[in-house]
């Protein structure tokens, strides 16, 4: 999956905590903040944004802003908290996190919970991407 990919889903299924769409200006607010990190990540694929990456685009220039900004980073962290619980620790080599498919088709996720198929497990992640990011602002 790119972060292009990602962050469009995000934008797409992003919900308030009560369950209600964004509108207006917090809506507006979650596509700029999300278009500035797509600009910055946009075709790697998540596998791709190590912390070596990230910390390149930290301590880069940010002419998006000093309101802007912040929030770019609040999100992104999410999102990549919520990926090395789930898909383990990237470029670590203990695989002990890392999910895989047992041989009776089943998949475990990094987070260690098991799942019948790819479906599921997906829209487990998604949840978990999900709720993560409900707890930030807008």
């Amino acid at each position: 999956m790119t972060f292009d990919e990602l962050a469009d889903w995000y934008v797409d299924t992003h919900r308030k905590p009560d369950g209600t769409a964004l509108r207006g200006a917090a809506r507006r607010n979650l596509r700029t903040d999300v278009g500035h990190l797509k600009d910055v990540f946009g075709g790697m694929t998540v596998k791709q944004i190590t912390p070596d990456v990230i910390s390149k685009w930290y301590f880069g220039e940010h002419e998006e802003g000093e309101w802007v900004f912040p929030r770019m980073c609040q999100r992104l962290k999410a999102i990549m908290d919520v990926l090395v619980d789930h898909l383990g620790d990237i470029g670590m080599e203990d695989g002990w996190d890392d999910p895989h498919v047992a041989a009776d088709g089943s998949i475990q996720c990094g987070c260690l919970l098991e799942f019948d198929g790819i479906t599921a497990w997906r829209a487990h992640l998604a949840q978990a991407i999900l709720e993560a990011l409900s707890r930030i602002s807008s």
